[in-house]
C-alpha cells in the first residue's frame, strides 16, 4: 500500500467499521438526497419559512382563494401545504422514496411523470419550483389560472416563452416583497418566485 493510500484509510480501523460506512449510503432505490447526511436516516419531509412567506405574499397580491393546488416534482418539500393548509394540495413525484415520505407525512401525493400526468380537474395554481422536466408539456396537460415558478433549470424563462401565460410579478428570497415584473431576469437569484397568470 502506498503512503497516500495508507493515509486515506487510516480512519477506518476494521472491516466492521467499513461495513457500517457502506450501510450509511442509500440502496439502489434511493439517492444521496434521500437521507440526512448527519444521521443516515430518511429525511422525511421539509418546509421552508422563506418559501411559505413568498407564497403568502403572492396570494395576497393576486387576491386568489385557491381550492386546488398542484405541485409536480415536489421532492420532500411541502412548503406550499404549510402556506395554504385549507386548500386541496396534490403533490407528485417520480421517485418512490419521495412519494413514500410525503404520503407518510399525511399529504396527498401520487407517483407520476409530470410530463405525462393529466389531472381530471385543472388546478387553480401549479407550483414548479424543482422542475427538471419539460414544464410546457406539464402545463399543456393541466391548465392553471396561475403558475408559481422559480428559474432553476431556466424554467421561469420557458414559461415566459409560452403563449398561454404572462408574468405579472415576482417575490425575492432575501427581501420577501412583491415586485411588479414583466420579464424574467436570467441573472437574478434562481430562487426568486415568479408568478404567471393564464391568458386563457
Amino acid at each position: 500500500m502506498t503512503e497516500e493510500g495508507s493515509k486515506r484509510g487510516e480512519n477506518i480501523e476494521s472491516i466492521e467499521e467499513l461495513d457500517d460506512l457502506e450501510a450509511f449510503f442509500p440502496s439502489d432505490e434511493d439517492s444521496l438526497e434521500d437521507i440526512d447526511v448527519n444521521t443516515g436516516e430518511d429525511r422525511g419531509v421539509t418546509s421552508y419559512q422563506t418559501e411559505i412567506e413568498q407564497y403568502k405574499i403572492s396570494m395576497d397580491k393576486i387576491d386568489a382563494n385557491p381550492n386546488f393546488i398542484y405541485e409536480p416534482a415536489c421532492g420532500f418539500n411541502v412548503s406550499i401545504a404549510k402556506a395554504f393548509p385549507y386548500a386541496e394540495i396534490l403533490f407528485a413525484d417520480i421517485k418512490n422514496k419521495k412519494v413514500e415520505n410525503v404520503n407518510r407525512a399525511g399529504y396527498n401525493v401520487v407517483r407520476a411523470d409530470a410530463e405525462e400526468l393529466a389531472l381530471s380537474e385543472n388546478p387553480d395554481i401549479t407550483v414548479l419550483k424543482r422542475a427538471a422536466f419539460d414544464v410546457t408539456r406539464a402545463l399543456e396537460n393541466n391548465k392553471s389560472d396561475y403558475v408559481f415558478a422559480n428559474n432553476r433549470f431556466h424554467k421561469a424563462i420557458e414559461i415566459e416563452e409560452m403563449e398561454s401565460h404572462e408574468l405579472i410579478g415576482k417575490v425575492g428570497e432575501s427581501q420577501i416583497e412583491w415586485e411588479e415584473s414583466e420579464t424574467v431576469n436570467k441573472n437574478e437569484d434562481e430562487d426568486y418566485l415568479y408568478i404567471f397568470q393564464s391568458k386563457e
